[in-house]
Parts: structure tokens; C-alpha cells; sequence
């Protein structure tokens, strides 16, 4: 009777009725296999892997059919390969569609061994619902402690991660300490010679930035100039070919004033970059500087008498 009622259920996808049914069945018939697997198969269904393997592995145990036997060898792998991250998120979704159930304390556990803080943080929630749902002391206690438990084993996470980051930072340090010995160990490089009275220079910044803005200057300047030039030049012709007769004189004077600014600016714009560029120039130390010369007179003696000679150091 209890197996029919579970083939009913399993038939209208209420498995959780299902599981009940057929496990009350292999209560009452221990000699028939086929009610263990469908048990396992109903929790399978269900959400509860783990309690499916134990009544699958159990079913194939005393099945002495091998057909029966390999067609359920495929459910069972699927199974044992499962994670524990896995298990608990088909627990999750069994305690979503099934609340009759009462799955928290399974589902807490679960997630307990999945064991990563947003697991334990998911399982600490469940197991407050467990210890509200508790339907006697036992359960109660047993949420109590899976709260507690889990409290303790977020501490622990917690302690451990901050070890590791401490651990990972020292042996940073350590590498950066060793490598900074490794430099200090080698021989520093070669230095070029320089050449005895002379000087080493050569533009900075601030001389790069003068001679790059000063070039643009005087290329902008003498591009306007040019332009104002040729406008000027433009206006008198037009002048000349009696374009401003009708129109008042202002107008013609007011547009060769415009080109002659405009050409006076080029100029100016120019005169600044020169500018720059020359104070650029002038100031940028000088490469192949010749030393400063020193002339002194020194006794000398030769062989047809005592002198003096005149030497000089450079």
C-alpha cells in the first residue's frame, strides 16, 4: 500500500510525498530493493543528493539484477561526483519548492561544508530558521549548536585568511629584501670616461620646453605675418581695382588695419619664440667646454745653463 502510494506521487512530481512513502515501504518490505531506489530516486528528485547516494548505494547493494543494477549506475556517478557547494544550492531549491519538508537543519549542514564565508554565512541564517522551526528541544539545541558552530568557524576563517595575508606580505618583503642584496652585491657599472678639461652638458626640461615652445612661436608668427602680408596686400588691390569707391573710406582703412595687426602680431609671436629660443640657448650647458689655462714661469736647467720657462696647464 505504501509503495503504491509513492508510485502515485512520484508519477504526479510530488516527490517529497514520494521519498516518504516508498521509505516507509522499505520499512515494511525490507526484501524489496525496488523500494529503496525509488526512495533514492524521489530524494534525487527532490533536492537531497546526499540522502539519495545512501539509499542508491544501499539499493545496489542488495539488487541482485545486474540490469536493474547498471541502469541506476548513471543517477548514482552523477552523485558521487557532486560537490558540496552543489549539494547544498539542490537542498536549497528542494527547502524553496518543498517548506513541508523542514530541510534547514540538512541544508544548513550542507552549506556548513561547502565552507566558504558566504556559504557559513548562509548556513548561519538557516539555522536560525531551523531553531525557530524546531519542533521539539532536541532540534532546537541541535540549530542552537549549528549556530554557535558556525559562528565560531566564521572566526576561524577569518583568523586564517588574515594569517595568510600577513604570511604573503612577509615573504614579500622578504623576496624585495633579497633582491635589493643581489644589487647591492653587484659591481656598479663602468662609468664612462671624462675627458680631463672638459665640460658635459647639454639641454634640460625647462631648455627642451623653451626651445619646443619657442619653435612653435616663431613658426605661428611668421605664419600670421605672412598671412597679414598678403591680406594687406589683397586690400590694396582692391582698392585699386575701385572695390571700396561705393562704400565709405573707413571701410578700406579699417580692413588694412586688420591685415597690418595681424601681421604685426605674426611679429611679435615670432619675437617671442626668438626669444625663447635664445634664452634656451643661453642657457644650456655648453658641451666640449675647454678648461681654464693657467701660465707659469719655472726654473729649468739644461745643459748649457740655468732658465727659466714659461709653462701652462689646460
Amino acid at each position: 500500500m505504501a509503495a503504491k502510494k509513492g508510485a502515485e506521487s512520484f508519477k504526479n512530481n510530488q516527490f517529497y510525498e514520494a521519498a516518504i512513502h516508498f521509505e516507509r515501504a522499505a520499512q515494511l518490505d525490507p526484501a524489496d530493493p525496488r523500494n529503496l531506489r525509488y526512495a533514492g530516486r524521489a530524494w534525487q528528485e527532490l533536492g537531497h543528493w546526499k540522502r539519495a547516494l545512501v539509499l542508491l548505494e544501499a539499493y545496489l547493494r542488495i539488487e541482485t539484477n545486474p540490469e536493474y543494477k547498471a541502469s541506476i549506475l548513471g543517477k548514482i556517478e552523477l552523485l558521487r561526483r557532486a560537490t558540496p557547494r552543489q549539494i547544498a544550492e539542490a537542498l536549497t531549491g528542494a527547502l524553496a519548492k518543498y517548506p513541508q519538508a523542514r530541510l534547514e537543519a540538512e541544508t544548513a549542514r550542507a552549506w556548513e561544508e561547502a565552507g566558504s564565508d558566504d556559504a557559513l554565512t548562509k548556513a548561519a541564517e538557516l539555522w536560525e530558521v531551523a531553531r525557530v522551526r524546531a519542533m521539539s528541544d532536541a532540534e532546537k539545541a541541535s540549530a542552537e549548536a549549528g549556530i554557535q558552530r558556525v559562528a565560531q568557524r566564521k572566526l576561524d576563517v577569518r583568523a586564517a585568511r588574515e594569517r595568510d595575508e600577513a604570511a604573503a606580505k612577509r615573504d614579500q618583503q622578504e623576496k624585495a629584501r633579497l633582491e635589493q642584496e643581489k644589487l647591492q652585491q653587484r659591481e656598479p657599472p663602468a662609468k664612462p670616461p671624462v675627458e680631463v678639461g672638459k665640460v658635459v652638458g647639454g639641454p634640460g626640461p625647462l631648455q627642451v620646453a623653451l626651445y619646443t615652445a619657442g619653435g612653435v612661436a616663431v613658426v605661428t608668427g611668421l605664419s600670421l605675418a605672412v598671412v597679414g602680408y598678403l591680406g594687406a596686400v589683397d586690400v590694396n588691390d582692391r582698392a585699386a581695382n575701385g572695390e571700396y569707391k561705393s562704400g565709405a573710406y573707413s571701410k578700406y582703412t579699417d580692413d588694412l588695419q586688420a591685415q597690418d595687426n595681424l601681421a604685426y602680431a605674426g611679429w611679435g609671436v615670432a619675437a617671442l619664440g626668438a626669444g625663447a629660443v635664445g634664452w634656451a640657448w643661453l642657457s644650456t650647458p655648453k658641451a666640449d667646454q675647454p678648461a681654464k689655462v693657467s701660465w707659469r714661469w719655472l726654473p729649468r736647467v739644461a745643459n748649457h745653463g740655468v732658465g727659466w720657462v714659461l709653462a701652462g696647464e689646460f
